[in-house]
């Protein structure tokens, strides 16, 4: 069920398709979380609607993901960069701010702390290619939610980009732990020195889930990223990894 306000009105439309159906909303900012891809193709429209804010969420993947030789990875990346110069070109009419989050979560919907949960919660293990001694730099939901809007208003933030991550980096393996602990759960990790063969051949056999070998190889790359232009911009103090009130 909707949430239900006076002053909201729901809309909902596939914007590869119907993006037409926005000529009809007024609006003075728009805050994108979709995938940052789909706004170009409707920037055109948002403009007619009044909208003159837009801050948009991307993701570190546009770096954390360039030397991938996985193809479906690389037109990720292909993607996200073209959205973000596509986006960036217009802030000659639109005061623009693009986030760039690192590995979300908090809210039960991500792609990777929540797939692990369920894992732990159904299996009671986790497999990691060892030592998983990259470097990683979760956020918490609330955190981007909160720089979203604390940003509305800062004109130091326009015609800008900005990498999003959590407080204190941790490596992946201990991100795994703390994942265990906070369940209460006693941390059950199990190091798979063929792990990234074995993701090749999943990825193979169920193409539609989209993993392969890089998804393990990268846990033992350190993909954090520098934060001091939002923590001087707009006062950037995320929470440490599980640090507040966590949805998992």
């Amino acid at each position: 069920m909707n949430f239900v306000h006076p002053n909201l009105k729901w809309l909902q439309c596939d914007l590869n398709i119907h993006g037409d159906k926005l000529s009809g909303i007024k609006a003075d900012i728009l805050i994108h979380t979709a995938a940052i891809w789909l706004l170009p193709s409707v920037i055109d429209a948002i403009i007619k609607t009044g909208v003159e804010r837009i801050i948009a969420f991307g993701s570190t993947s546009v770096f954390g993901k360039t030397n991938s030789k996985n193809m479906y990875e690389q037109q990720v990346v292909k993607k996200l960069e073209n959205a973000e110069h596509s986006i960036l070109s217009k802030s000659d009419l639109l005061n623009i701010t693009i986030f760039r989050p690192t590995m979300i979560y908090g809210m039960g919907m991500d792609a990777n702390i929540t797939r692990m949960t369920n894992t732990i919660r159904k299996f009671g293990f986790v497999a990691i290619y060892p030592p998983a001694k990259g470097l990683r730099h979760p956020v918490w939901a609330k955190d981007l939610a909160d720089a979203a809007i604390s940003i509305i208003d800062n004109p130091k933030t326009y015609g800008k980009a900005y990498n999003l991550g959590g407080k204190t980096p941790i490596t992946y393996h201990e991100m795994v732990k703390k994942i265990f602990i906070y369940l209460g759960k006693k941390p059950c990790i199990i190091g798979v020195p063929f792990l990234p063969f074995l993701l090749n051949i999943m990825g193979k056999l169920f193409p539609f889930i989209h993993i392969n070998g890089e998804v393990a190889t990268r846990m033992n790359q350190d993909l954090v990223f520098d934060m001091s232009s939002a923590k001087e911009d707009f006062d950037y103090h995320p929470h440490n990894f599980l640090e507040g009130d966590i949805i998992l």
